[in-house]
C-alpha cells in the first residue's frame, strides 16, 4: 500500500461534496464543530494559512465500508462515491455548508477597507441566521460600510460564479457603474479567487486496495480527536455492507422501542448506536454457541468479528431470531438490574453484571414453575450483588466473566431440574475466601460516592436504593420508576448528609465526600439542608412541615440506612461525624450479607 500526497482547489472540493462524489464512512463521528472552531478555520484559510492534511480513502466500484454524505448534502441514489474522508470530516464539512448557505450561521470576511481597496483579511466573523445582525448586513451597503463581505457571495464552482456578488456591488454602488465593475473584480480577484476556489488543499489518498482493516487503524492512529469512536464502529465497518445497515437500523429501533435502554446509554443518535451496539456485540458473544464454540466466546474485542458473523450466517430466519433474542436479553437484564435499585446509568456500578444476564435470559425463560424461577432469580441477584461489590471483574474481567457464566448456566439448570443447585458448581465469584463482600471497617474508610467512577460508591448507592427509600420531606418513593423520572428531569439529586459548609474544617475533602455521608433525594429537598447542622436542619423540616411529626420523619431518613439517632446526636463535629460513618457502615454492611449471601 502506497500513499500519495496531492492538492486540490477548493472549488474543486465542494463540486465533488456537491455530487457525493466525496462521502463519510458510517464509523465516523457526528458533525461537531461550533461556531467559534468554523470562524477560526475559515480566517486561517482567507489567512492563506497551513490548514492541515485531509486523509482521503480512493474507492473502486462499490465502496469498501457503508457511507454517507457530509451533513446538509442532497444527491440522488445514482451518485458514486469516489473518495471517503478518514480525517477531516469538521473542516470539509464547515468549508462546505459555510459556502452553500447550509448552516445556522451567516459568515463573512473582514477586510481593512473595502472603500479604501484595501482588502487585506482581518478575519472571518458569524452571527446566528435569525440575529438582527444579520438582518442589518442583508443591506449590502451595510455590509459594506462595515467591511463585510459574505463568504457566500465569493464562491465559484465549476459551472462558473453566478450573478450575487455583482448585485452585491451594484446595490452598494447604485448602479451597474465603473465603480461596481472595479469593486467586483478586486473582490473577486484577491479574496475569491486567490484566497478561496483556487486555493489549494493538500490530502493524502490511500488507494483503492487498502485492506479495510488497515483502513482502520490509520484512521485511528491519525484522527485523535475520534474519541467517541466505539469497537462498535469497527467491527461493523469489517463486516459486510448488508449487516452494517441491518444492525445499526435493529439497534436504533430497539433503542426507540425499549422503555429501559434510554435510561443507560447517550440519547445522540451518533453515540447510541456504537454504545448499545457494543452491548450486543459483548452479549453476542457470550451467546455464540455452534460447532465452533460449543461454551460461546469471551466477550473481548477479538471475538466480536466471529460474534457477528454467527448471528449473520446462520441463515435469515435463525439470524432474526438471535438478533431478538439478543434485544430481549437485553432489555431482560437492564430491567433486572433496575429493579435491583441500578435503574440509571449514573448509579450502574458494573456493566459486566448485564452481558452476563442478558445471555442467560433465554435459559431463565425456560424455567416454568413459579417458585423454582424465584429461586433463579434469587440466585441471579446473589450473582449480579457479588458482581457489584467484590472485586472479581476489576481485572481481567472479560475471561473472568465468561468462565463465571458457564458456572451460572449450570446452577440455573440445576435450579430448574430440581430447583436448587449444587454448591460445588458456583462460580468462583462467590469464593468469599477470595473475592469478600466488604466489611463494616473497609466501608469506614473514604469511599468517594457515586458521580466518579467508584464502583464501590455507586454499589453502596444501590444497596440503599434497592430498598425504594422515601424522600424526606415529600415522601415520595425513590423506586426505580420514579429515580428514572427524576433522572431524566434533573430532579433527582445526591445530598451530603452532614452537609460540605457545615464539615468545612473539621474534616479532610475525602471524609466529607465519602459515600456514606451521601443520599438521593429530590433537588428540592436539598434547599431545606443548607450548610446546616443535622440537627437544625432535621428541626427545621418539622417545624415548617406542619403535616410531618419527628417519629414520621424518623421513618423516612432511616428508610435510607441514615442513622437518625446519630444526626442529632451532641458532641463535637468530627466525633459526631465519625459515630454516623461508623453506624452507617454497620447497617449497610449487614445489608450486604443479606443481599449477596455469605
Amino acid at each position: 500500500m502506497t500513499a500519495e500526497y496531492k492538492e486540490r482547489e477548493i472549488q474543486k472540493w465542494v463540486d465533488m461534496a456537491d455530487r457525493g462524489e466525496i462521502a463519510l464512512p458510517s464509523f465516523q463521528r457526528s458533525y461537531v464543530w461550533e461556531r467559534q472552531r468554523i470562524d477560526d478555520y475559515l480566517t486561517a484559510l482567507f489567512k492563506d494559512r497551513p490548514t492541515g492534511v485531509f486523509l482521503v480513502l480512493a474507492t473502486s466500484g462499490e465502496p469498501m465500508f457503508i457511507s454517507r454524505t457530509l451533513r446538509g448534502v442532497d444527491v440522488g441514489a445514482d451518485s458514486e462515491v469516489s473518495e471517503l474522508i478518514l480525517d477531516g470530516q469538521q473542516r470539509l464539512t464547515s468549508l462546505w455548508q459555510a459556502l452553500r448557505q447550509k448552516s445556522a450561521f451567516e459568515f463573512y470576511v473582514r477586510v481593512r477597507s473595502l472603500s479604501a481597496g484595501d482588502l487585506s483579511v482581518v478575519g472571518v466573523e458569524s452571527w446566528s441566521k435569525n440575529s438582527p445582525r444579520v438582518a442589518q448586513l442583508t443591506e449590502a451597503k451595510n455590509a459594506f460600510q462595515q467591511n463585510l463581505v459574505p463568504i457566500t457571495l465569493l464562491y465559484e464552482s465549476e459551472e462558473g460564479q453566478d450573478e450575487r456578488l455583482w448585485e452585491w456591488c451594484e446595490e452598494v454602488c447604485d448602479s451597474r457603474s465603473p465603480d461596481s465593475r472595479r469593486l467586483h473584480s478586486e473582490i473577486s480577484k484577491k479574496l475569491g479567487v486567490t484566497l478561496l476556489n483556487k486555493r489549494k488543499l493538500q490530502y493524502c489518498i490511500l488507494p483503492p486496495h487498502t485492506k479495510p482493516r488497515v483502513a482502520i487503524d490509520i484512521f485511528v492512529e491519525t484522527n485523535k480527536s475520534s474519541a467517541a469512536i466505539k469497537m462498535f464502529d469497527i467491527v461493523v465497518a469489517l463486516a459486510k455492507g448488508k449487516h452494517e445497515e441491518e444492525l445499526r437500523d435493529r439497534i436504533k429501533e430497539y433503542y426507540d422501542n425499549s422503555p429501559h435502554a434510554r435510561h443507560y446509554c447517550d440519547a445522540e443518535e451518533e453515540r447510541m448506536i456504537p454504545e448499545v451496539g457494543e452491548w450486543f456485540l459483548k452479549i453476542a458473544c457470550l451467546k455464540a454457541v455452534d460447532e465452533r464454540c460449543p461454551n460461546g466466546l469471551a466477550p473481548k474485542q477479538s471475538n466480536y468479528q466471529d460474534a457477528l458473523e454467527i448471528v449473520f450466517n446462520s441463515g435469515a430466519a435463525e439470524g432474526a431470531r438471535r438478533l431478538k433474542s439478543l434485544e430481549k436479553g437485553l432489555d431482560f437484564a437492564l430491567e433486572f438490574v433496575a429493579r435491583m435499585g441500578a435503574s440509571t446509568k449514573r448509579i450502574l456500578p458494573a456493566w459486566p453484571v448485564v452481558w452476563v444476564i442478558a445471555a442467560l435470559h433465554e435459559q431463565f425463560e425456560t424455567i416454568k414453575r413459579p417458585d423454582r424461577e424465584g429461586s433463579a432469580r434469587s440466585f441471579l441477584a446473589s450473582y449480579a450483588w457479588s458482581a457489584f461489590l467484590t472485586d472479581r471483574y476489576e481485572a481481567q474481567a472479560n475471561d473472568r466473566l465468561f468462565e463465571d457464566l458457564k458456572g451460572l448456566r449450570q446452577c440455573l439448570g440445576t435450579i430448574n431440574h430440581r430447583g436448587d443447585y449444587d454448591p460445588e458448581d458456583l462460580p468462583r465469584i462467590f469464593e468469599r475466601s477470595q473475592y469478600p463482600l466488604p466489611t463494616a471497617t473497609n466501608l469506614e474508610d473514604p469511599i468517594t460516592w457515586i458521580g466518579s467512577r467508584s464502583r464501590i460508591g455507586r454499589a453502596l448507592a444501590v444497596v440503599v436504593m434497592s430498598e425504594s427509600p422515601s424522600d424526606w420531606v415529600t415522601d415520595e418513593k425513590l423506586d426505580h420508576s420514579n429515580v428514572r423520572s427524576l433522572e431524566q428531569t434533573g430532579k433527582l439529586q445526591r445530598h451530603h448528609i452532614f452537609p460540605k459548609g457545615f464539615l468545612k474544617g473539621y474534616v479532610s475533602n475525602d471524609e466529607i465526600n465519602h459515600a456514606l455521608n451521601g443520599v438521593l433525594l429530590r433537588e428540592s429537598t436539598n434547599r431545606w439542608f443548607s450548610n446546616k447542622d443535622p440537627v437544625d436542619y432535621l428541626q427545621t423540616i418539622v417545624r415548617n412541615r406542619k403535616d410531618l411529626k419527628e417519629a414520621l420523619l424518623r421513618k423516612r431518613v432511616e428508610t435510607h440506612m441514615v442513622p437518625y439517632d446519630d444526626l442529632i446526636s451532641t458532641g463535637s463535629v468530627k466525633s459526631r461525624f465519625r459515630r454516623f460513618i461508623v453506624s452507617r457502615a454497620k447497617l449497610i454492611a449487614s445489608k450486604l450479607e443479606q443481599l449477596a449471601g455469605s
